[in-house]
């Protein structure tokens, strides 16, 4: 199998994956968006392993397992699967249900009224945090602000890119 076929594959099931975490997250078990994201990015990290993995088994071992191959590999595979999660966004919250934007605004709220009643935050330092949420919100699932997000998550895929590909690549044996 050659590099394009396994990043392909993985980032293909990763995409899949976050499509169908994220409908059972919204609709059926919602569990919260801040555990949703720490899922989401464990997925993303277990994928792209699984596709440097393959890779490198894959390649013959004699003649190593270079960094650039193993990068590449694992980027693509989140990249792909980002830009699918994206796209899918976008039309969930454009097309499909609009509304959903107001439920996950809400759970949000909800989740950080708990954590600041928790930590004994002033009403007034309440009420200020709730609102700049719900300002915050209204732009975040905009198709503009989505595709931006995408940009910052390739360069956050990257550094975990870097640091997978460290841990993966192997030098070439010297006979």
């Amino acid at each position: 199998m050659n590099i394009e076929n396994t990043w392909l594959k993985y980032g293909l099931m990763f995409g899949g994956f976050s499509i169908l975490s994220s409908l059972i997250f919204y609709y059926v078990m919602p569990i919260g968006v801040f555990t949703e994201g720490f899922i989401s990015i464990i997925a993303m990290i277990v994928f792209m392993i699984l596709a440097v993995r393959e890779e490198r088994k894959n390649h013959d071992i004699d003649s190593g397992f270079p960094f650039g191959t193993a990068f590449s590999t694992a980027f693509f595979t989140g990249f792909l699967g980002t830009v699918i999660s994206t796209l899918f966004a976008i039309i969930l919250f454009q097309l499909i249900d609009p509304s959903l934007v107001d439920v996950l605004t809400e759970r949000t709220i909800e989740a950080t009224e708990s954590l600041m009643a928790k930590m004994n935050v002033p009403e007034d330092q309440l009420q200020s945090t709730i609102e700049q949420i719900e300002t915050d919100m209204a732009g975040k699932f905009s198709p503009i602000s989505l595709l931006q997000g995408l940009f910052f998550s390739g360069l956050i895929l990257a550094v975990i890119a870097a640091i997978i590909a460290l841990v993966f690549k192997k030098e070439p044996r010297i006979a």
